[in-house]
């Protein structure tokens, strides 16, 4: 939506929010601000608009200003880490956005879950053996830590325990309870249950 053919106005102030057309502001694109831009281009195109269109980016420059005093990226944190606080590398979003399987199993990459499966869970315990050449390219790339060791570490943990997963299927495999139930699953295949 374009506030050239739009009509803002404010509900009383800032705090108390800003309508389009009657309807909440949900968003609006700072586009520019930095360069002066975008008050140019904004008080050109405000129309009846410009009471409403200096408030919004007064407040804006404000918000602006007090992040700058504090020294405070805005957001900067919650795209940087998960909900625990580890970091957010390369490799963990490439990983995510190459996998629509993880998009759809986990839609809150960021969210990191202690009893149930998550992205976080998923990448430590999955992510070196599906995909370790992506996984390599990130410890590689990360400076100041002996990052080939402990990848090593990782891997090498990692094929153990695929190792005592693989003696478990072949204990399962040369059960009695395994061979008991053999036509019933040759029934379920049969039946494509």
């Amino acid at each position: 939506m374009e506030l050239v053919n739009e009509k803002l106005s404010g509900l009383g102030s800032i705090e108390e929010g800003l309508t389009v057309d009657g309807q909440p502001l949900g968003f609006y694109h700072f586009t520019g601000f930095d360069s002066d831009a975008h008050e140019i281009m904004a008080m050109k195109y405000a129309g009846s608009n410009i009471k409403a269109i200096t408030s919004l980016i007064e407040w804006y420059r404000s918000v602006i200003q007090d992040d700058r005093a504090t020294n405070t990226p805005w957001g900067y944190d919650s795209y940087t880490t998960f909900d625990n606080g580890k970091p957010i590398t390369q490799a963990h979003r490439l990983i995510y956005r190459i996998r629509r399987d993880l998009q759809e199993n986990f839609p809150d990459p960021f969210r990191v879950v202690k009893d149930r499966p998550c992205y976080y869970q998923w990448f430590r315990s999955r992510a070196v053996l599906e995909h370790p050449d992506i996984v390599q390219r990130d410890f590689s790339s990360s400076p100041g830590q002996d990052n080939h060791a402990k990848l090593e570490t990782v891997i090498s943990k990692l094929k153990a325990r695929n190792e005592e997963l693989l003696n478990e299927l072949v204990e399962l495999y040369l059960s009695k309870s395994w061979s008991i139930t053999k036509p019933l699953r040759w029934i379920r295949r049969k039946l494509k249950i």
